[in-house]
């Protein structure tokens, strides 16, 4: 788990020990245009990443169908097992890609780079991927951790004021559940502009609460209220 501004000495390094194959970056076509620039500053000229990402339909209605196999196409052209995925998400991203990194070849690894503040607080860790089906949301599916969170608190700043109370929403959830986090939450759960260091504590400790739940119960049975 990573937090602070992504940059090259953080995410790209890691890329390689955690595969050595070649990744490929999963996105959608407004987040890429938004965030583009600081995913190349990420990634510098990087022999083991895919220069042509993969683009999936943003929003909720887009996460059925067809739309969530061009990640699983262009994961599978070889026998590499290695081969990796990056998900640079904006929610339904990050469910699609994570799905496709867990079929193809029977599962490969997937960093998510979360650009909301709920998938940034929340969602990005647990490993729940899954697309929907004509009859219902969220049915075909499975359970596949990502390998690392990285956190760029910079990338929340493009979020929409509503965006940013429901992202505020998970990480009360989470203050809820750990007595010391509670305390500290009127300095950190502050409004739009709050300072960033702020901000970032508010993700590392709402992780950590994620994190705890999720290690003792992996796919989440008998928690069912944990998202």
């Amino acid at each position: 788990m990573v937090t602070g501004p992504v940059r090259s000495r953080v995410l790209a390094p890691a890329l390689p020990r955690i595969a050595p194959g070649r990744w490929v970056v999963v996105s959608s076509a407004p987040v890429l245009a938004a965030q583009g620039g600081r995913l190349e500053e990420a990634l510098g000229r990087r022999r083991n990443v895919d220069p042509a990402p993969l683009l999936v339909p943003d929003g909720r209605p887009q996460r059925a169908g067809p739309s969530w196999q061009a990640p699983l196409r262009g994961g599978a052209p070889g026998p590499d097992p290695r081969r990796g995925r990056r998900g640079v998400r904006r929610g339904t991203v990050g469910d699609v890609a994570g799905l496709a990194a867990a079929l193809a070849l029977r599962g490969v690894p997937v960093v998510q780079v979360p650009t909301t503040l709920l998938a940034a607080a929340d969602s990005a860790l647990g490993g729940k991927t899954a697309v929907n089906l004509a009859s219902g949301k969220n049915l075909a599916g499975t359970f596949h951790h990502p390998r690392l969170v990285c956190v760029d608190t910079r990338l929340l700043a493009t979020l929409s004021d509503r965006d940013h109370r429901s992202g505020l929403a998970e990480v009360v959830k989470s203050a809820l559940l750990s007595a010391t986090f509670w305390k500290r939450l009127p300095d950190l759960a502050g409004p739009r502009g709050a300072e960033e260091p702020a901000l970032a504590e508010a993700v590392v400790r709402s992780l950590h609460v994620k994190a705890s739940v999720v290690s003792r119960d992996p796919t989440r049975l008998s928690g069912r209220g944990t998202s």
